[in-house]
């Protein structure tokens, strides 16, 4: 999907979600569909799911700092880099 597109589907569905009342829940490993989500927004949230050395489940909640600090990078551009987590340590 473009990542345009990526980036818009996000802002519809967080929309949608809250005008309605619902839940959405999107797995992917596209990182552009980061950069439709406003984590100042507590109604919207991310989190890193990934296996412990013990080979168990486990999911970190991403929040960013307050408001007044300016964003250092796109949220795909953080994930990519390994900012938030959720890559496997050997790339």
């Amino acid at each position: 999907m473009n990542p345009r597109l990526c980036r818009l589907l996000t802002k519809e569905l967080a929309r949608l979600a809250n005008a309605h009342k619902k839940q959405a829940l999107i797995t992917t490993h596209n990182p552009a569909i980061l950069d439709g989500l406003d984590l100042y927004d507590d109604n919207q949230r991310l989190f890193v799911v990934y296996r412990n050395d013990e080979g168990h489940t486990l999911t970190k909640r991403i929040k960013l700092k307050p408001k007044t600090d300016k964003p250092t990078a796109p949220l795909s551009e953080l994930w990519m880099s390994g900012h938030l987590g959720g890559i496997p340590k050997h790339f």
